[in-house]
């Protein structure tokens, strides 16, 4: 078999040399020329054949072995870096990486796959990134990211926005959190996640960053959204704010609130009059 591994090998005869290949890899002595063939086997499938999903295959069988000199996946990792079949060789490498401890490698992999993912695996990957970031990275800033950058749908959007406010709250990115916030409005038009994400950041205006005025305008943005929704109205404690201490830099806005404001009032026609002003405001900005 030597022979002929040797003569496929000098004339080109690829097809030729996988079945010789693999009939040595049947007879080899011991783990360490099996690696050795395979990885050849590997090689010869994906550069001379073309055959790359044949080539992952060989180059997961090469991983289930003990440790050797040929289990450092370069084979693999050209592939993958090359743009082919990265999700499949993304199982082949990235235990790899993990069992040798290097998990600085993993997020480019993770990034690249999210490229490829959609619906729950591509939430499910924001989540896995998060978690490496923070436990294995020690990095709560990356992990905030992808948390508060996560898809906002489905029953893990409420995992991801507490997991982004907690460490937020840990790492003083409040102003952060309000960002990611808007950037979600912009992504989606989704009147539910919407609604729940104006008043998730009402509530960071108000009792986090302590800015009533900027609180009471998101409330009733997300009151724009369904008239009739109790729990879009603004708190009584601040919907006045924009109507005494009036903080706006509309001064026209600033003048209708105040006039409303002079005269006595129920929560409710305080609230119109700020939602008067707040969309004067926006038309006038």
């Amino acid at each position: 078999m030597l022979a002929l591994d040797r003569l496929y090998t000098q004339t080109h005869a690829w097809p030729e040399l996988t079945d010789i290949l693999r009939k040595e890899i049947m007879f080899a002595d011991n783990e360490s020329e099996i690696a050795a063939l395979q990885y050849r086997l590997g090689h010869v499938l994906e550069t001379q054949l073309g055959d790359r999903k044949g080539a992952v295959e060989v180059y997961r069988e090469i991983l289930v072995k003990p440790p050797d000199a040929h289990r450092d996946g370069v084979g693999a990792r050209t592939m993958f870096h090359a743009g082919h079949l990265q999700l499949e060789i993304a199982q082949v490498i990235e235990p790899l990486y993990e069992s040798a401890g290097q998990f600085d490698k993993l997020p480019r992999d993770h990034e690249v796959e999210l490229g490829k993912l959609a619906g729950p695996d591509r939430q499910g990957m924001y989540q896995r990134l998060a978690e490496l970031a923070e436990t294995k990275l020690f990095d709560q800033q990356r992990a905030f990211h992808w948390w508060s950058e996560a898809p906002r749908r489905g029953s893990a959007m409420d995992h991801a926005l507490e997991e982004s406010e907690r460490l937020a709250g840990e790492t003083g990115g409040w102003d952060d959190m309000v960002g990611a916030y808007t950037r979600a409005l912009e992504r989606t038009t989704d009147k539910d996640v919407k609604r729940l994400t104006l008043l998730r950041m009402a509530r960071v205006f108000e009792f986090e960053l302590h800015d009533p005025a900027r609180a009471v305008e998101t409330h009733l943005r997300a009151l724009e959204l369904e008239p009739k929704d109790a729990d879009a109205l603004p708190p009584r404690s601040i919907a006045c704010t924009r109507t005494r201490g009036c903080t706006t830099t509309s001064p026209r806005s600033c003048a209708a609130a105040s006039t409303s404001a002079r005269t006595p009032t129920s929560s409710s026609s305080c609230i119109s009059a700020a939602a008067r002003s707040s969309r004067r405001a926006r038309r006038s900005g």
